[in-house]
């Protein structure tokens, strides 16, 4: 048992304020969320029968439209559940397992052309597979971290068909009590779920920023990923601003002259944070806001990311856990996705502050997820309480040696993970 011991280990991923990813501003963007044309594909006839090259069409009007994001479950939608309710956990009403069909109009705005696009998808069960026009952008199977589609650099403005076929079909035994789709609590739910965007960068953009603090030599280390899709190496420059709560900066601009390669580069900078900068913890979860941006004088790109982020050291001494140099007492609750009113949690800020502000009037500082990993939204509400998180893999309960691409799967699921909240 010692490999799943490691597997363990290292999926009880645990994440306070300044790790980052912070709220991250999208460049351009299209909200998809609202009504989508749906069909039902429980015989599996989708796919050979190429429901992706024309409109979707059924023979009920009632299954016509849902909304997302949303569940076949709110859209009452799929078999009657035989079973009456109980105590045993979460009744569904209604349950649908296999493909469903989602397909809606998107009309790109002439300021696109050009325009590297991406189909953003932040929370799935469990394969998705996208066309754009009757053209296969290929499937992902990523339970916790956002399923996100490459639709290149050719997409014409004007109006396209998006379709989406997504199949809850359970792709591996997971456990009996693995909280990403246990009946018992979120279910195995068929949908789409948090935001659902088409995003537009520059064929130079800013794609990712981390931010490592640094307290005990006040500064932050700050790492940059630029995706370059031009084909060729390209100068331009990243500024980096960091100001306080009030937007006060807290030092000077921090220039880089950057030489980006094709596909991804990778830069690291230091900055400096003042001679007192302001630490975070439960009692004074002060933060702070990093903006940087991407521009030159002999290219056309642009490009914005702001990412919040806090001050603090997390350590040891000894037997102890410290927070700043002081010793600190996790003291904590157990969160197994529990959200009876939909079946799925919520993806908004303000839902997890509320829920983080009742923990905190417990007098709690500390959450496990037990085997699954909250959405972007409850990491920013965390970093603005002062609340501790402890994010986790989707697996609870099963011998790693019975399947090595169930393994791959999670070991897939931990990686995206730490991209996605680390």
């Amino acid at each position: 048992m010692r490999i799943l011991s490691i597997i363990l280990t290292c999926i009880g991923l645990t994440t306070f304020a300044g790790n980052v990813n912070g709220q991250v501003k999208v460049p351009e963007s299209i909200n998809l969320s609202g009504q989508w044309h749906f069909k039902p594909d429980a015989a599996k006839k989708g796919l050979d029968d190429k429901w992706y090259e024309h409109d979707l069409q059924t023979g009920d009007p009632a299954q016509a439209m849902i909304k997302l994001p949303g569940s076949t479950d709110e859209a009452k939608t799929g078999l009657q559940n035989p079973k009456k309710p109980n105590l045993d956990g979460l009744y569904r009403p209604n349950m649908y397992t296999g493909p469903a069909w989602y397909e809606r109009s998107v009309d790109v705005p002439n300021s696109w052309k050009g325009k590297h696009l991406t189909l953003f998808l932040e929370r799935n069960h469990w394969v998705n597979h996208v066309w754009l026009d009757g053209v296969d952008y290929g499937t992902h199977d990523n339970l916790i971290s956002p399923q996100l589609f490459d639709l290149g650099v050719n997409i014409k403005p004007g109006k396209h068909r998006l379709t989406i076929c997504v199949d809850n079909t359970l792709k591996f035994d997971l456990g009996p009590f693995v909280s990403i789709n246990y009946e018992g609590t979120q279910t195995n739910w068929n949908g789409i779920v948090g935001a659902i965007e088409l995003r537009a960068a520059d064929q130079v953009a800013l794609d990712k920023i981390e931010v490592y603090p640094d307290v005990e030599h006040k500064l932050i280390k700050v790492k940059t990923y630029i995706n370059n899709v031009t084909g060729s190496t390209i100068k331009t420059n990243v500024r980096f601003t960091v100001s306080d709560a009030n937007g006060t900066p807290t030092s000077t601009q921090v220039y880089l002259n950057v030489s980006a390669g094709k596909g991804e580069s990778v830069i690291e900078k230091n900055i400096p944070m003042g001679e007192h900068p302001r630490l975070w913890d439960e009692f004074s979860p002060n933060l702070y806001l990093l903006k940087a941006s991407l521009f030159s004088k002999n290219n056309p790109f642009r490009s914005e990311k702001n990412i919040s982020f806090g001050m603090r050291k997390f350590g040891t001494r000894g037997t102890q856990f410290t927070m700043n140099g002081r010793p600190l007492m996790l003291r904590g609750t157990l969160e197994c996705a529990i959200f009876p009113l939909t079946g799925y949690p919520p993806t908004d800020v303000a839902s997890w502050c509320r829920i983080f502000k009742i923990e905190k009037s417990y007098g709690l500082n500390f959450i496990r997820f037990h085997s699954w990993t909250p959405p972007e939204a409850a990491f920013t509400a965390a970093d603005e309480e002062g609340i501790m998180i402890q994010a986790e893999g989707p697996v609870a309960n099963i011998d790693v040696r019975e399947n090595p691409e169930r393994n791959k799967f999670i070991e897939q699921e931990l990686f995206g993970i730490i991209k996605t909240y680390r």
